[in-house]
């Protein structure tokens, strides 16, 4: 198969030969689109920027504690960055996220931890027909 600037320039050439689209795709077995695009924008591709934007530790710690109760998409959205790269970053600077709110919660003691699997192969030893006969099977234990 042949490079992409390879086929461009093929192509480019057919063109200015006079030869048709249709009889370019044939010759060439390349698509439609291909033709068409090289047609309209010619040899060359367009220039992009390059790597994406990288964010750095002091930079991002610095926006954050200018509004430290503003949303990590608002900020992200302000600094012209997908909300990702900013969380991934507050993560990579050692900073906290509500993901991680779980074991400090009333909600989900640690020990809460500790105990479910002990519960959880009480549970799955025998086969339970109603909820009683489960609770007191795990009280037993």
């Amino acid at each position: 198969m042949f490079l992409e600037s390879d086929v461009r320039i093929r192509v480019h050439v057919l063109l200015e030969a006079g030869k048709t689209p249709k009889e370019i795709l044939r010759q060439l077995g390349i698509s439609r689109p291909t033709v068409y695009k090289v047609k309209a924008t010619g040899i060359e591709r367009k220039v992009r920027s390059g790597a994406k934007k990288s964010l750095d530790r002091e930079e991002v710690k610095q926006i954050l504690m200018v509004d430290p109760l503003k949303s990590i998409r608002a900020h992200a959205a302000d600094m012209g960055v997908p909300h990702s790269t900013l969380a991934l970053a507050v993560k990579n600077s050692g900073g906290k996220s509500f993901d991680l709110w779980a074991p400090q919660s009333s909600y989900a003691n640690p020990l809460d931890y500790a105990f479910w699997p002990h519960i959880e192969s009480k549970a799955y030893k025998l086969r339970h027909p109603k909820i009683a006969s489960l609770k007191a099977a795990v009280n037993q234990e």
